[in-house]
């Protein structure tokens, strides 16, 4: 899938060939939050976390150096989640009595298309989004 003709001698080397300008930007952040609290009927924690997530990135998917097929992408996601707990310890012993759980999940991709090779002047744009929701309660007796 990698051959390039001409480039190669009698030893066959592989390798990602790519003409598009690369650029490839992430950013990740993350945050969570543990929290312990002494109630009336017992210790409670909680612990909440919230992640979000950026890139951009042009990819070269037809493998050829010709700058054929190259489509840059963009996606947003994010994710919330919070987790309620009883915890109960005893020596070496640790469980939940009981807790809720709640995830929610957002994500958001565009990418744009050029079709330089098969239709110059000519691009292609999808959208997709999709979004999860996930709710728990939890015991143990």
């Amino acid at each position: 899938m990698f051959y390039r003709p001409g480039i190669t001698t009698n030893t066959v080397r592989f390798g990602l060939y790519s003409d598009s300008p690369a650029p490839n930007n992430a950013n990740l952040n993350l945050y969570t939050l543990n929290a312990d609290w002494k109630s009336p009927i017992g210790m409670l924690t909680s612990i909440t976390n919230y992640t979000k997530f950026n890139a951009f990135n042009v990819q070269d998917v037809d493998e050829l150096p010709q700058f054929l097929l190259t489509p840059d992408v963009s996606q947003t996601s994010w994710q919330y989640s919070e987790e309620t707990a009883r915890p109960f310890f005893a020596g070496r012993i640790s469980r939940r009595d009981f807790g809720s759980f709640l995830h929610e999940l957002a994500h958001d991709v565009d990418t744009i298309t050029l079709l330089n090779g098969i239709a110059p002047g000519i691009l292609t744009t999808q959208h997709v989004f999709s979004g999860q929701k996930t709710e728990a309660l939890f015991g143990q007796v």
